[in-house]
């Protein structure tokens, strides 16, 4: 091998370490950085998750500390009731009102979100018979105020260029060229005209 050959092959190589170096650095940064983030947002969707599940976890304590409250104090209760009362009943329909009660409270509870739709309907409902009720400030029927006796109105049309092709297939241009001044309102006929054309004719005529 010779020298230049030599010298030309060992800065390659120096070249290439130093490429392979930053890379690396590169993806290590790349790889710390992204564990750091990911660590943070670990920490804030914990600490914004834990007041929830722990509201959550309360609200379904008590209920069922309510449900074992229910329980014992229908059955204590009925007890009293069969042994200083008198009453003439079985354990069974002791348990049987219970369980009704209990689980008509339960259904209660569950339907209670679905009230909320009814309050909005409301709400919805009061909005629209406000606005079908209310009175306008402008009557559209009205005859009398002022009215104009003269209405005249000018529009120019200078140098436009614009055209396209009658049918897709055929090569004859329409409106190769629009200029023209002409009353666009015409207050004796009450028509709209465009290039003295009468607007709804050119309308139907475009169409």
């Amino acid at each position: 091998m010779t020298p230049v050959r030599s010298s030309v092959v060992l800065r390659m190589c120096d070249k290439i370490g130093n490429f392979v170096h930053l890379l690396v650095t590169f993806l290590s940064s790349f790889a710390v950085a992204f564990a750091q983030q990911n660590s943070c947002v670990m920490k804030s969707t914990y600490s914004s998750n834990v007041p929830e599940n722990v509201a959550a976890g309360m609200a379904m304590g008590t209920v069922i500390v309510l449900l074992f409250c229910g329980y014992s104090l229908g059955i204590s209760y009925d007890a009293k009731l069969i042994l200083e009362k008198g009453y003439t009943c079985t354990g069974a329909q002791v348990m049987n009102v219970i369980f009704v009660v209990l689980i008509g409270l339960l259904a209660s509870g569950q339907a209670s979100p679905s009230m909320r739709e009814f309050a909005g309907g409301q709400a919805a409902v009061y909005k629209i018979l406000e606005t079908i009720n209310r009175e306008p400030k402008i009557d559209a029927y009205s005859t009398t105020g002022r009215k104009l006796d003269d209405i005249q109105g000018d529009i120019e049309f200078i140098s436009v260029y614009f055209s396209y092709l009658a049918l897709p297939w055929s090569n004859e241009k329409i409106f190769s060229v629009l200029a023209c001044h002409t009353k666009w309102y015409n207050c004796c006929m009450h028509l709209f005209r465009a290039t003295d054309w009468p607007i709804w004719d050119f309308e139907n005529w475009i169409s």
